[in-house]
């Protein structure tokens, strides 16, 4: 099921702008209908059906008594469910319905490409924001959402009532905060190349050792044990060469796309500060990675405009040159530029292709998810008893 919508997912990418309203409600509704009849699928799967199962159906003695250790605001929410009676698979479908409903807004507001956008979702990010961390996946979508209508609409007071709503659910939307600031300021492309520069070099920097050293400070507790698990210093890694790489291809981009509109210019710069503030925190892996994420979904929204562009006969100056350089039947201009737009979209398809079938098999294997086939298979509600899991919450469960 899995692969089959992913194909799904590049026949419809591609349609033009007046096809593009019904692909994209197409291509949304097969997302939302995975997501909510899913049943096993990621790692939290089980973790979150235990977790529900000790909320307090008070709110209030939630509050004062909860025996985990979630956010408050969170743990409100989930008492709320609990309290009106909602089963865990409806709780955890309307989360995720939450994270869908925000990724739709955002694609079909910002992208030139809707349909493309929520493709590479669907590579990227689906199997992780939507399927199994929800709790952050709600925070990221809707605080993105809102921090561009925020650049656009200036309503700073909102945003920030929205950003302590979203903190109370998970810690890390505070970052949405300092995005807006440093964004809202004027930055031009020779600052932002140096903000990039010093984020990197600041990667060699030991100071996740004397952060150790202040875990008398309450803020800090919340990322300490993760510091402790998880040190990581230098570039020479798959997770920091691919945010270099993809680095390099928006500040290519960052004067073609800037031209475009002032949202657009925003968006890239977003981008590039999330990416450079995942540099900083390197000393500590996961930390970096759900601090970065804010702004790092927002290749969704970039790479498909990238396209647009090129389509529209318009490329950064390094690919003018290099279409100068093409050789071609009669030395066309048109058909150089087909040759581009066609390798583009092959190498971004070979991208969410390789991304799509590592995020498949983690959410396997994080999940336990016991089979002998070769491929995934998508277990739901309807097939539940035909699979097992090698997951100790579902091992609880099923011995409860």
């Amino acid at each position: 099921m899995y692969y089959l919508v992913f194909i799904l997912g590049i026949a419809l990418s591609f349609q033009n702008n007046k096809k593009r309203s019904w692909s994209f409600i197409f291509f949304g509704v097969i997302l939302t209908f995975l997501a909510f009849f899913r049943y096993g699928v990621g790692p939290d799967y089980f973790a979150y059906d235990f977790l529900y199962s000790r909320i307090n159906t008070s709110v209030i003695q939630e509050i004062l008594f909860g025996l985990d250790h979630q956010e408050v605001g969170f743990r409100v929410l989930s008492s709320f469910f609990k309290a009106i009676g909602v089963p865990y698979q409806i709780y955890l479908a309307t989360l995720s319905g939450v994270t869908l409903y925000y990724i739709f807004k955002l694609c079909y507001k910002y992208s030139k490409m809707p349909t493309l956008s929520l493709f590479i979702y669907y590579s990227f990010y689906y199997f992780v924001w939507s399927y199994s961390a929800v709790r952050q996946g709600v925070t990221i979508t809707v605080g993105i959402y809102y921090l561009l209508e925020t650049l656009e609409s200036k309503k700073y007071v909102n945003f920030f009532l929205i950003t302590l709503l979203l903190t109370s659910i998970h810690t890390s939307a505070i970052i949405l905060l300092p995005l807006l600031f440093i964004v809202s300021l004027k930055l031009t492309f020779k600052k932002l190349i140096t903000i990039v520069l010093m984020s990197i070099i600041m990667v060699y920097f030991p100071y996740g050792y004397v952060i150790e050293q202040l875990h008398w400070l309450p803020f800090l507790s919340r990322i300490l044990p993760y510091i402790g698990r998880s040190q990581s210093y230098g570039l020479i890694n798959f997770q920091s060469l691919a945010r270099i790489f993809f680095l390099c291809i928006t500040l290519s981009h960052y004067q073609l796309l800037s031209k475009e509109n002032n949202i657009s210019k925003k968006i890239i710069e977003i981008y590039i500060l999330s990416l450079s503030i995942y540099f900083i925190f390197k000393f500590s892996e996961i930390t970096a990675a759900r601090l970065s994420i804010y702004g790092k979904v927002l290749d969704i929204l970039i790479f498909p405009n990238i396209y647009y562009l090129y389509n529209k006969g318009k490329y950064p100056k390094i690919l003018s040159l290099v279409l100068s350089k093409i050789k071609s039947p009669s030395n066309n201009k048109i058909v150089k530029e087909k040759i581009l737009q066609i390798t583009y979209i092959c190498m971004l398809i070979l991208l969410c292709s390789l991304v799509f079938l590592k995020e498949v098999e983690s959410m396997s294997s994080y999940a336990g998810l016991i089979t002998n086939s070769p491929y995934v298979p998508y277990t739901h509600i309807f097939n539940k008893n035909s699979y097992q899991f090698d997951n100790r919450y579902f091992l609880n469960m099923i011995e409860e």
